[in-house]
C-alpha cells in the first residue's frame, strides 16, 4: 500500500475499538498459547528436533526454543495488561466509549499463575550465546509510566503492528498444534518455520512496543484533509510508471528468488574452512538449492532468522573479489576514466566526543555566530603550507587511518591525466574569467584577498600546460554509497554511477569509507568529510576542477551520511553542497522510532528487520546517544540546522521498509520552510538502484535511475 492510500485508510487505523478488539483477541490466543505451553512441556520436550544455525553453536533445538517462546508469552501478557489498563485509562476519560468491549479481569492474569511453569522450569543446555535477542527487554521505567497513565499509549500507531503480530502468531499456533498432535515427528523442516516465526514475532513485539510512544502529530497520523497533510503534499510526488499490471512487483519477487538461492548458496559454502573446501561446498549448494526450491528456502529461513554479521559481509564482499569484479564489468557500459585515488586526511578527525559537542545545546545556539562564506570562494585554497600534504597518492595501497579510497568516473576529459599522471593544458582565457568572477564575489563580500590566492592562480597557469586545452570542470557530483555500513563499495554501486558519468558532462567522485563493525561511528562520517573538504578546498590545486557546484548524492546509508555531511558544513560554516539528494536513505539509527513500513521488513528477503539490527548494532558503539544524535537519525536536527539546509531531495520506494522515516524528515523541513522535495516511486523496494543488474537484475529499475540522473543534471 502506498503513502497516499495509507493516510486515505487512516480511519481504519483510527478506529480505537478495531485496535482493542483485536488486542483482546491477540491476549485470548496468547493465553492459549501458554496453557498449552505448560500442560504439553514434557511432550514437546521429548520432541527431538533441532537445527544447526551457525558456526558459533552447534543447535538449536527444541527445548532452547520452548523457553524463549514461554518468556515472550509471559512478557506479551505483561505487557497486554497494561495496555488494557492504559486504554480504559485515557479513553474513558476523553469520552471514547468502549464497555461493549468486554476487558480480561485481574483473575484472568492470576490464573495463569507464572511461577508455576513448568517449561521454564527445565534447564536449557548448550544455549547459543548469539540468541539473546529472543529475551528483548523493554524499557522499565516507560513501562511504568505506560502502568500509571503517565503516558497515554498511541493506539493509532500499535494498531498495524498488533494486526501483523496477530498473523504471526496465529502461524506458530498452528505449527505447535502440529508438535502436540504427533510427538514422534521428527522434522527439522517444522523447527525451522519455528525458529524463523518467533524471530518475526520477536521484532512484532519490539517494533509494537516502540510505537506505543510515537507522537499523534506524525504525518502518518493525520487526517486526508487537514492542513498539514494538505500541505505536505505539495512537496510529495508519486512517480506511478507501471500503474496496472503492477510490474514492479512481479519482477522484483522474480529478482528475489535469485537473493534467495544466492543467500542460501553462501550461507552454507562460506560457513567451510579453506578457499577450496568452500568453493567445493559452494558448488554443491548452488546445484542442490537450484533443483529443490523447499531446501533453498529452509536454508534462507534459517540463516534470516539470525544473520551473523560476519557472514552477512562475506556475501557482500564477494562483488568486490577480482574475478567476480572481471566478469560484473563485462556486462557494465563502458567509462573513459574509472581511477581510484587515495586523498589524504587533513581537517581533524571526527570522534564520539566531537559528534557530541556537535549537538550539545550551548553548541547549537552559537549557530547564529557562525559566518559562512559564499560558496564559490571555496573552490580557491588559499593555504599553500598545506600544498605539499594535500597530493593525493595514485596506483597503490594506502593505509586506511590516513587517507581516504576514492572512485573518480568521468566521461569528459579532466584537466588532471590519469595515464600520464600530468597537468593537462587548461584554458586561459575561461579560468581568467572564474577569476575576475571570485575577485568581485569577494569583493561584494567584503573578503579579504591577499596575496596567495594570486599565486594560486600563477601556479594553476603554470601546472596545466600540456596537450591540448582543455574546459575547467566546474560541476562535480560527490556519490556516497550503501550497504548498512557494514558492506558494499564504491565498485559494487557502478552498476549506476557509470550510466550516470556517461551522461553526465562532470566527474563523479564515489567515496569509499570505513566499514562497520571494524570501524564504529563515526569513522564513516570522518572519511566521507574529510573528502568532501578535500575536494572542496584542494580539488583546484590537485586536479584543475573548479567545483562551484557540488550535488551531494547517497543511497541508503550513503543517504545517511549525506544528512551528516550537510550538517557539518552548516555547523562549521563550510561550503554546502548545491543540491542534496537521498535514495531511500538509513536515516534512524534509533530502536524508540518506530513507524508503519517497517512492518515490509518482515517480509522483504533483501532487508529483512534483522539484518537491519545487526547493521545498527555494528555502526554504533556503547557511547553512542542514538535517541538524541541528529548525525544518527536525522529528525533528531534543531530547527536552526535544518533551515540551513541545501536544497534536498528524498527519493523512495513505496515498499521499502525504510521509507516512513524519510516521511518524518520531510515534514520537518517543511515546518521549518526548507527547499525539499519527496519523491515515491510507488511499488519499488529499497535499494532500486543498485537492482538494474545485467540478466538476472530488475530492468525496471532503469526508470528511476535516470530520474535521479536527471536531478543531479538539473543543477
Amino acid at each position: 500500500m502506498d503513502f497516499k492510500q495509507k493516510l486515505l485508510d487512516a480511519k481504519e487505523y483510527k478506529n480505537i475499538k478495531w485496535t482493542v478488539e483485536l488486542l483482546i483477541n491477540l491476549i485470548s490466543k496468547t493465553a492459549s498459547t501458554f496453557f498449552r505451553l505448560n500442560n504439553n512441556a514434557k511432550i514437546l520436550l521429548e520432541t527431538k528436533f533441532s537445527c544447526e544455525l551457525s558456526d558459533k553453536a552447534a543447535c538449536f533445538n527444541t527445548r532452547t526454543f520452548l523457553k524463549s517462546l514461554s518468556l515472550t508469552v509471559e512478557r506479551l501478557l505483561l505487557l497486554f495488561k497494561i495496555l488494557c489498563e492504559n486504554i480504559r485509562f485515557h479513553y474513558d476519560y476523553m469520552g471514547v466509549f468502549l464497555d461493549e468491549i468486554e476487558f480480561p479481569k485481574d483473575s484472568f492474569y492470576e490464573e495463569l499463575d507464572f511461577e508455576k511453569r513448568e517449561v521454564l522450569d527445565q534447564e536449557v543446555e548448550d544455549y547459543p550465546e548469539f540468541f539473546p535477542n529472543f529475551f528483548w527487554i523493554p524499557d522499565d521505567d516507560k513501562i511504568e509510566q505506560i502502568k500509571n497513565g503517565i503516558i497515554r499509549v498511541n493506539l493509532n500507531s500499535i494498531g498495524v503492528f498488533i494486526e501483523c503480530f496477530y498473523e504471526n502468531y496465529t502461524i506458530i499456533s498452528d505449527i505447535m498444534e502440529e508438535f502436540m498432535a504427533d510427538s514422534n515427528k521428527d522434522d527439522q523442516k517444522e523447527l525451522r518455520k519455528l525458529i524463523y516465526y518467533q524471530s518475526m514475532l520477536r521484532k512484532c513485539y519490539e517494533f509494537m512496543y516502540s510505537s506505543m510512544f510515537n507522537s499523534e502529530d506524525e504525518i502518518y497520523f493525520q487526517e486526508e484533509d487537514s492542513e498539514e497533510w494538505n500541505t505536505f503534499l505539495n512537496y510529495y510526488y508519486q512517480n506511478d510508471p507501471f500503474p496496472e499490471e503492477r510490474k514492479v512487483v512481479k519482477a522484483y519477487s522474480n529478482f528475489c528468488e535469485w537473493v534467495i538461492l544466492a543467500n542460501a548458496t553462501m550461507s552454507k559454502g562460506l560457513k567451510q574452512t579453506g578457499s577450496i573446501n568452500k568453493l567445493i561446498q559452494t558448488g554443491k549448494s548452488a546445484f542442490t538449492f537450484f533443483m529443490n526450491k523447499t531446501k533453498r528456502v529452509d536454508q534462507y529461513m534459517t540463516f534470516i532468522s539470525n544473520p551473523d554479521v560476519k557472514l552477512a559481509k562475506s556475501m557482500f564482499e564477494i562483488f568486490d573479489q577480482k574475478h567476480v569484479v572481471t566478469a560484473y564489468q563485462l556486462n557494465l557500459s563502458k567509462v573513459m576514466i574509472n581511477q581510484l585515488i587515495y586523498i589524504p586526511k587533513l581537517m581533524p578527525e571526527l570522534d564520539i566526543n566531537k559528534m557530541k559537542e556537535l549537538y550539545a545545546p550551548e553548541t547549537i545556539a552559537k549557530l547564529e555566530e557562525i559566518k559562512g562564506y559564499p560558496n564559490q570562494f571555496y573552490c580557491y585554497d588559499r593555504d599553500f603550507s598545506n600544498r605539499k600534504a594535500s597530493e593525493f597518492l595514485y596506483n597503490i595501497d594506502h593505509n586506511p587511518d590516513t587517507h581516504v579510497q576514492v572512485r573518480v568516473l568521468s566521461n569528459v576529459k579532466l584537466p588532471f591525466s590519469f595515464s600520464k599522471f600530468q597537468y593537462r593544458r587548461l584554458d586561459l582565457e575561461l579560468l581568467d574569467d572564474q577569476y575576475e568572477y571570485l575577485l568581485d564575489m569577494a569583493s561584494d563580500y567584503n573578503i579579504q584577498v591577499d596575496e596567495k590566492l594570486n599565486e594560486v592562480m600563477k601556479t594553476v597557469k603554470k601546472r596545466f600546460k600540456e596537450e591540448k586545452p582543455v574546459k575547467p570542470i566546474t560541476k562535480v557530483v560527490i556519490h556516497i554509497h550503501g550497504g548498512g555500513f557494514i558492506t558494499m563499495s564504491s565498485g559494487s554501486h557502478q552498476v549506476y554511477t557509470r550510466t550516470w558519468a556517461n551522461k553526465l558532462d562532470c566527474p563523479i567522485f564515489s567515496i569509499d569509507y570505513r566499514l562497520s563493525p571494524e570501524y564504529k561511528y563515526p569513522a564513516a562520517i570522518d572519511d566521507v568529510w574529510q573528502a568532501y573538504t578535500w575536494i572542496v578546498r584542494y580539488g583546484f590545486i590537485q586536479l584543475g576542477i573548479l567545483p562551484e557546484k557540488i550535488v551531494l548524492v547517497g543511497d541508503s546509508a550513503g543517504g545517511n551520511l549525506v544528512a551528516a555531511i550537510s550538517m557539518l558544513a552548516v555547523q562549521c560554516g563550510y561550503r554546502k553542497p548545491d543540491k542534496i539528494i537521498m535514495c531511500y536513505p538509513a536515516l534512524s539509527m534509533s530502536k524508540s522510532v518506530v513507524y508503519p513500513s517497517l512492518i515490509y521488513s518482515l517480509i522483504d528477503p533483501i532487508l529483512s528487520s534483522n539484518f537491519l539490527e545487526i547493521c545498527r548494532d555494528s555502526y554504533l558503539s556503547e557511547e553512542c546517544e542514538c535517541d538524541k544524535d541528529p548525525y544518527l537519525t536525522t529528525h533528531f536536527a534543531d530547527d536552526r540546522v535544518l533551515a540551513r539546509f541545501p536544497p534536498t531531495i528524498i527519493a523512495v520506494g513505496s515498499l521499502d521498509p525504510l521509507r516512513d522515516v524519510s516521511f518524518l524528515l520531510t515534514q520537518k523541513m517543511i515546518k521549518n520552510s526548507c527547499n525539499v522535495q519527496l519523491v515515491e516511486y510507488a511499488d519499488y523496494p529499497h535499494g532500486f538502484l543498485t537492482y538494474c543488474v545485467p540478466v538476472i537484475g530488475l530492468s525496471e529499475a532503469k526508470m528511476p535511475m535516470d530520474c535521479v540522473r536527471a536531478m543531479i543534471a538539473d543543477v
